[in-house]
């Protein structure tokens, strides 16, 4: 059933705060002892009060080494209590901080640190390795290698000794001032930074007085390196509410994560569903969950299971939220919708000449904009100029269509990506690392469906002659990757063919390789399982060979 009338207008009241120090010290001012972040994993709590005095100290310190205001400087940790410290440090002095994938290889450590000009490096102790490994990482810093815990470090400098005399000589910060870069997997080309501005987590904030509802625990169950870190953090923030962060996802733990730690909102996936029914189902406080994966045929299956309301929405990096559905829209979410335009967003769509579609029910590309946007990729001209058309419109590289009551609904990407577990993955950057393996001539990547992980990466080969051991053994094709890739880009199953289709323009005919093979995993090598998806061997014959 679809909703009808108007869609519900929102008064949205400006950010509460100019800045996120400036949001953070107003919560800290009003309620210092209150729990922000709890590290459930790591039996510790962040209050305001305590970021609030660290970070002003940190940033001190960072003054004091020879950081100035727009410096970029990488945190590389995993959900500790340091990497929130860290962030805010930075954005006292107005530097901004570039979010690092932990999973990250050398090799994609050296393009992000040579693509930002990192100047500095919070790394966490167990991860020191792998940076001494990068080459731009270890000479090109400007300023300094930080390491995190308490022990001496034979390079660079141990954090905690960062920390200086609070000062209120810092400098002035602006709410269009740069504040994080974070890296998204583009769909043509290698991944590139969002650079968000102060304004970005300070709208973000003050959207949720509307999408959100009631006493806020929100489950970051997601590392922080990802905006959901930084949003749930501000979010507390504006709601006087708490963080809880486990040190790393888990989705068998996700409902005793809920219930241990009184979780009012989270984000609901359909492995939820999937799992066996508890008697415990409903012992928890959860109030609300966000999801963009559970279909709207579903959502009473989740809501009668669970007790609680699931709502879908659509999100990015870029946009921040774009759409959601309203939690008394109950109609709108059985639909299946992804709900209306989020407080401070407009959506409009365009056709493939980027001509405005008005028609409702007619696909398009969805276009989004508004004030707190993301400012642009990092060091991409090129792709700026693509992806914005006039009036402040990004392109979000997806199909969607708008009914006549103004409800939005989600259709698929234009974008060539593997959407794994939350995770975008670029098919061109996983295509590159597999090119370069010696004796493979041709490769070409596409999603698989995958019940529990949304999509896998499965990559399609041609194997030059004199290898025909890489077709006998795949794993060899993801060993040459362990340097290149992480571990979650590499992929799972692969199939071997004599040659890859190819349009008249010989570009590889994608829609054709995932029209025939895209769902059907037989004749391709699955990496996980060590084995391949049929029983013949696919070196013997040509089944499962020509594409």
């Amino acid at each position: 059933m679809r909703p009808t009338g108007s869609p519900p207008s929102f008064d949205t009241a400006p950010p509460s705060a100019a800045t996120i120090g400036e949001l953070l010290a107003t919560a800290a001012a009003e309620a210092p002892n209150k729990p922000l972040i709890e590290f459930v994993d790591e039996n510790d709590v962040l209050t305001r009060g305590a970021l609030e005095r660290e970070s002003r100290q940190f940033a001190a310190g960072l003054l004091s080494i020879g950081f100035v205001k727009g410096d970029r400087i990488g945190l590389l940790m995993p959900n500790v209590r340091d990497f929130p410290i860290a962030l805010f440090a930075a954005a006292r002095i107005g530097a901004v901080a570039v979010t690092i994938n932990t999973r990250s290889t050398p090799t994609e450590l050296d393009f992000i640190a040579r693509d930002c000009e990192l100047v500095g490096l919070v790394v966490d102790r167990d991860l020191l390795a792998g940076v001494l490994k990068a080459d731009a990482v270890t000479s090109g810093l400007g300023r300094a290698l930080m390491v995190t815990g308490q022990k001496d470090t034979a390079v660079g400098i141990r954090w905690r000794d960062v920390r200086g005399a609070d000062s209120p000589l810092l400098p002035e910060v602006a709410p269009s001032d740069p504040v994080t870069i974070m890296y998204t997997s583009g769909s043509t080309g290698m991944p590139k930074g969002c650079v968000h501005t102060h304004e970005y987590w300070t709208r973000l904030a003050a959207a949720s007085r509307v999408t959100s509802r009631g006493p806020y625990r929100g489950l970051a169950d997601a590392p922080y390196f990802y905006m959901s870190g930084l949003s749930m953090t501000v979010t507390a923030l504006e709601l006087d509410g708490t963080v809880v962060l486990p040190r790393r996802p888990s989705l068998s733990k996700y409902l005793t994560r809920v219930r241990d730690h009184q979780v009012t909102s989270a984000w609901a996936t359909v492995h939820d569903l999937q799992a066996p029914r508890r008697p415990e189902d409903r012992d928890h406080e959860l109030r609300y969950a966000f999801t963009d994966d559970i279909p709207g045929h579903l959502v009473d299956a989740y809501e009668e299971r669970f007790g609680t309301k699931v709502r879908n929405c659509y999100a990015s990096t870029e946009v921040g939220f774009g759409t959601f559905v309203p939690l008394d829209s109950d109609d709108m979410a059985r639909s299946g919708s992804i709900g209306v335009p989020a407080p401070f967003r407009q959506l409009k769509l365009v056709d493939e000449d980027l001509v405005d579609i008005d028609q409702p029910g007619v696909e398009g590309e969805i276009c989004v904009r508004g004030p707190g946007m993301f400012s642009g990729y990092h060091n991409r001209p090129e792709a700026n100029a693509n992806s914005f058309l006039d009036g402040g419109w990004f392109r979000t590289g997806d199909l969607g269509s708008v009914d006549e009551a103004g409800c939005w609904y989600f259709v698929g990407r234009i974008k060539d990506v593997v959407r794994r577990s939350g995770e975008n993955i670029s098919c061109f950057e996983v295509e590159s690392a597999l090119a370069a393996i010696p004796g493979i001539a041709e490769a070409a990547v596409v999603p698989t469906p995958d019940v529990l992980r949304g999509e896998e990466v499965k990559a399609f080969i041609a194997v030059a002659e004199g290898y025909d051991h890489l077709c006998r053994n795949p794993m060899l094709i993801r060993d040459a990757l362990a340097d290149t890739l992480a571990v979650f880009k590499q992929p799972r199953f692969i199939h071997v063919v004599d040659e890859l289709p190819r349009l008249a323009s010989d570009k590889v005919d994608k829609a054709l390789l995932k029209q025939r093979y895209g769902g059907d995993r037989l004749g391709a090598f699955d990496a996980v399982a060590g084995a391949w998806e049929s029983e013949e061997d696919t070196c013997a014959g040509e089944e499962g060979r020509t594409a």
